[in-house]
């Protein structure tokens, strides 16, 4: 294991308030915005004894400067960060392949298993006036099996394994930093809104996880950001993605208009009828309804959407949907169907188990597997056996 204490320096501005600031809690009052920081880096890592600068430090400072916050070295600061920051990079061995193995080698038939790796960070800003604001963030790669490199020798495995440790190092340290200063004050987010705009994934990223933990506070700059006309889609779709993870109500106009904005870009219109899901209440649900009875390409993303608000009154829409030719439409409807495990719908979603394409068969029979309680294996034979000797006359309310 090995600590690396890195200290950076930033101004300090009076605050008033000494007491932990939740994600969706009180802020403090509107002050003038972080300018300058005092930092202090603990990072954990286990590299056996190797020696390997991960870059942490750099990927921070650059993300703050396009937050125009200035690490300084000597001075008072606005304010102070602590981050703490632990990565346990991917491991790796040879294992011997099965004989014809897909990634055997002429010179050794073996594969690396790799284990699964993780890094977390908790990053902590101190006010002059005690209080405290607080990110965390966490990230871990999936166990996978890659072909052997025998020409690299033994050492292969570790030393190569060590760059996805590192890379999410830094991504979770950033994330963890926006979310601590999202929840100083609103007058810090529109810094945040503005890194949206920067076309590095190691900026715009951050700070839209940030604005996730600022919580309602941000809804009306991310409500800003969607202008009328064309442009800005990445902007747009990511303000869209917050606004759907915040389910703020207020939200609801907004999106609407952009939906029925048609200079709009369709990719980042459907993003909004799927947040409206998300955000659920009586005026996105009938916007929803509205869209689902329109013959346009928002239908399936309207009935995907009804799903997720779960209101059984959405059934009779979903039902008469399910009419359309319309493939994907009517595996939307008859996923959302499911969710509500609406019993007048059995009928209707039993006439799919007889369709030719199977993923409607198949997407019929898990609606009527979730409606009935009956456990097919997700099989639409099996479900359709049950429909035809015994389930259809049944009292199914239509």
């Amino acid at each position: 294991m090995k600590y690396i204490i890195i200290t950076l320096f930033i101004l300090f501005i009076p605050y008033v308030q000494a007491e932990e600031i939740g994600s969706h809690g009180e802020r403090l009052p509107d002050i003038a915005p972080i300018k300058t920081l005092r930092i202090s880096i603990k990072e954990q890592y286990d590299k056996k004894g190797e020696e390997f600068d991960v870059g942490l430090k750099e990927s921070l400072i650059t993300f703050l400067t396009a937050l125009d916050i200035k690490e300084i070295s000597e001075g008072p600061a606005d304010a102070s960060l602590e981050l703490e920051v632990t990565a346990v990079p991917l491991g790796a061995k040879y294992a011997s392949a099965p004989a014809g193995a897909m990634f055997s080698t002429d010179e050794e038939s073996a594969v690396f298993l790799w284990t699964a790796g993780e890094a977390k960070a908790k990053a902590s800003i101190l006010l002059p006036s005690g209080a405290v604001c607080t990110g965390s963030f966490e990230e871990s790669t999936p166990i996978l099996t890659t072909p052997a490199i025998p020409s690299v020798g033994k050492d292969y495995p570790y030393s190569v394994s060590l760059a996805p440790a590192w890379s999410m190092a830094k991504s979770v340290s950033c994330n963890a930093v926006a979310q601590s200063i999202a929840k100083i004050s609103p007058v810090e987010i529109p810094r945040l809104i503005k890194a949206l705009k920067d076309e590095s994934r190691e900026i715009f990223l951050p700070a839209a996880e940030g604005l996730k933990a600022a919580g309602s506070v941000a809804t009306p700059y991310l409500i800003e950001t969607l202008t009328p006309g064309e442009g800005q889609i990445r902007e747009k779709s990511l303000a869209i993605r917050i606004l759907s993870v915040l389910r703020d109500k207020s939200a609801v106009p907004a999106l609407i208009r952009f939906i029925n904005d048609n200079a709009q870009y369709a990719g980042t219109r459907s993003l909004a009828v799927e947040a409206l899901g998300k955000i659920g209440g009586k005026e996105a649900f009938n916007e929803l309804v509205r869209i689902l009875e329109l013959k346009d390409s928002f239908n399936a993303d309207a009935a995907y959407a009804l799903g997720e608000i779960g209101d059984k009154v959405a059934a009779p829409y979903l039902i008469k949907a399910m009419e359309n030719d319309d493939k994907w439409i009517k595996n939307q409807c008859a996923i959302a169907l499911g969710k509500l495990g609406a019993k007048e719908a059995v009928s209707a979603l039993a006439k799919l188990l007889y369709e030719n394409d199977y993923e409607l068969r198949f997407n019929a029979t898990k609606a009527i597997q979730k409606i009935s309680g009956k456990d097919f294996d997700n099989e639409p034979y099996s479900c359709q056996q049950w429909w035809e000797n015994s389930a259809k006359n049944e009292e199914w309310p239509e």
